[in-house]
């Protein structure tokens, strides 16, 4: 059922907060014949990733980042804990719906050439943790992680369009909880003062679940049209992912503005075109960053 709902969910992601740091935060560039040391030394990091589409898919998720032996521009061991919970609709075709007869609910030769007789709403709810390390360099850092994650997914209800017809499979098939191992490769660099790339690959055998992303980027070029505080390390591009559970593939087609300052506070947000398994739509995703 996990395989119905998108991603994302963010879903199983200890999703990286892809921009917390601006370039200018990592490099600060030749200033009197010396590198600027980083502004800030956190700690604590608190990642918001709140996802949403056009198909009535929703989820939101926590991610709690603990620097173990060094500040988190620095290189170190990190410690994650994270939460999650979302909701989906999915169609129910007539081919799993039977229809009442004199003889009780019985399936129906008329209910498969229906195509949707109703819909199914479900939720899903996550928690997990891991233990990683992250490489910082002048340009950027990668990060590998590991640990375990449970998820849960049920049926809530289901709306059919005549009270004499009712969904024929099981809603306790839905209602599964698993344990897996969850392992994710995290990576953000600069290969210049005005560009950006950044990926994430996480995958779990719990559902056989996997996300995978990529955006590039380059400086806004509007941004001086802007406060300096808001925009000043702001990019904008492409961004591209791919969200796989139990065999569905469903891809992710937009664009990003990312690296938005608000005081402490980071903000990213990506638009653009979702194939989900309950049909095509449009997402978007706002993430938001706070580092003590």
């Amino acid at each position: 059922m996990l395989a119905r709902f998108l991603p994302a969910i963010g879903l199983l992601t200890s999703i990286p907060p892809a921009f917390s740091q601006s370039p200018s935060d990592i490099f600060q560039g030749p200033v009197n014949g010396r590198t600027e040391a980083p502004k800030s030394k956190p700690r604590l990091e608190i990642y918001n990733w709140l996802y949403g589409s056009s198909r009535r898919a929703w989820y939101e998720w926590l991610t709690v980042t603990a620097s173990l032996n060094s500040s988190l521009d620095e290189s170190g061991f990190r410690s994650r804990v994270m939460g999650a919970v979302g909701g989906y609709a999915i169609d129910i075709p007539g081919s799993e719906a039977e229809i009442l007869s004199a003889s009780g609910y019985e399936q129906n030769d008329i209910l498969p050439l229906m195509g949707t007789v109703g819909k199914l709403y479900g939720m899903n709810a996550f928690g997990g943790f891991q233990f990683g390390y992250t490489y910082q360099h002048d340009r950027g850092k990668l990060s590998g992680f590991v640990g375990m994650a449970v998820v849960k997914d049920w049926a809530n209800s289901s709306n059919l369009i005549a009270s004499t017809i009712r969904h024929s499979v099981d809603a306790a098939t839905f209602n599964v909880s698993r344990l897996g191992i969850l392992g994710s490769l995290e990576g953000e660099f600069y290969p210049t003062d005005q560009t950006m790339i950044s990926g994430w690959a996480i995958y779990t055998p719990a559902y056989n679940w996997g996300y995978f992303e990529a955006r590039a980027g380059v400086l806004v070029p509007f941004r001086n049209l802007l406060p300096r505080s808001l925009a000043e390390n702001a990019y904008i591009g492409p961004h591209v992912a791919l969200s796989m559970t139990d065999g569905v593939r469903q891809p992710m087609f937009g664009a990003h503005l990312s690296g938005l300052h608000i005081g402490n506070i980071h903000l990213n947000y990506t638009v653009g075109y979702a194939r989900e398994f309950a049909g095509s739509g449009v997402y978007s995703i706002l993430e938001t960053t706070l580092q003590f």
